[in-house]
């Protein structure tokens, strides 16, 4: 991890993501959660879940397969829903399918995409907000 200080600005480098310091400390309390083996219990939990993808990419950037397998396990459990759209996520042992649905109008239909190009489209749509997060 890397702190810069600009003038008005200070940012905080974990993996590839450049954090503000609200952004840090949202990402900060996830990986302890996580690194002290607490239970995430869906319903009830606290925490901010599009940080998963910062701690995913910090475990990525230190080399830290175990913990990278074990976050990403959490990403793959959750149904993700965004503005616009929702993600539906299924996993067998054969594959981990997500599926993209938009709630406009209905002239969309839905896109599948499979194993890791879906794991992608999670982390494409859980980057933005967790860099514009302040």
């Amino acid at each position: 991890m890397k702190t810069m200080n600009t003038k008005n600005n200070t940012t905080i480098t974990v993996g590839n993501l450049t954090l503000s310091p609200a952004a840090y400390e949202e990402f900060y309390e996830l990986r302890n959660a996580i690194e002290q083996n607490k239970h995430f219990d869906f319903e009830s939990w606290g925490y901010n879940p599009y940080f998963l993808i910062a701690v995913y990419d910090y475990y990525k950037a230190i080399n830290y397969g175990a913990m990278m397998n074990r976050v990403k396990s959490i990403i793959k459990s959750i149904d993700w829903f965004f503005d616009g759209a929702s993600l539906y996520i299924y996993e067998s042992d054969e594959q981990y399918k997500v599926t993209v649905r938009q709630y406009n109008d209905g002239t969309f239909s839905d896109k599948i995409y499979i194993g890791e190009k879906g794991f992608e489209v999670i982390r494409d749509m859980c980057t933005p907000v967790v860099l514009n997060y302040k």
